[in-house]
């Protein structure tokens, strides 16, 4: 596995991403308030990452639940991209240990996106 610079490079040029600063711009709830990113000690990976037709987005968190405990990977799904933000985990909380081991998921992840909506318009 590549290593998470050269993942983020790779992601930049296949995909189109966006700033996580627009998206707190757009998601009007509780999110990104300073509380819920303390309580984690959250920290915001600087862009989003999504395919050309697509209406959602995915970046990457990390966060520790104390100072003894080990910093993991969450990625976080933005659903509705040009309007009201909606903000869920892909999968599981801290499912994560790297940020190599997130960014593959998500290069993955856009790489099927991308062949579904192919093969879908492949059947229209």
């Amino acid at each position: 596995m590549k290593n998470s610079y050269y993942l983020k490079h790779d992601l930049k040029n296949k995909f189109k991403h966006v700033s996580i600063e627009i998206i707190k711009i757009r998601h009007s709830k509780m999110w990104f308030s300073e509380g819920a990113m303390n309580f984690f000690d959250t920290v915001l990976d600087d862009n989003a990452f999504f395919n050309r037709s697509a209406s959602h987005a995915y970046f990457v968190t990390s966060e520790a639940y104390d100072k003894k405990s080990p910093r993991k990977f969450t990625i976080r799904k933005v659903s509705k991209l040009n309007s009201d933000c909606e903000i869920s985990t892909h999968s599981k909380f801290q499912e994560y240990n790297s940020l190599d081991e997130a960014y593959d998921v998500i290069y993955h992840l856009l790489i099927e996106e991308m062949e579904n909506q192919y093969a879908e318009q492949q059947r229209e």
